[in-house]
């Protein structure tokens, strides 16, 4: 997987995304390739009445699997607090 050249590539992503719903009127997804697995960055739903059951983020391998944003940093804060550096 290569590294994005943006430091949020969903913020990049979103106006690309949005103005393909309104074209197509069908549910975006944007995702990229993790191994054998593809996690969705992005869901954008239309405005049809039908929905595309899917989840946003990694899936979580166990109880204490990090899968936000939010939480990652939470974490590297922690870590830091501890002592480690990166």
């Amino acid at each position: 997987m290569t590294a994005t050249p943006y430091p949020n590539g969903q913020a990049v992503a979103w106006p690309f995304v949005d103005a393909l719903v309104d074209r197509v009127h069908c549910t975006v997804h944007v995702g990229a390739v993790n191994g054998d697995e593809i996690v969705y960055l992005i869901r954008a739903d239309s405005d049809m009445p039908y929905r595309m059951p899917s989840r946003v983020g990694p899936p979580a391998r166990t109880p204490n699997t990090i899968t936000t944003l939010a939480g990652l940093r939470t974490e590297t804060a922690w870590i830091q607090q501890q002592g480690y550096t990166p």
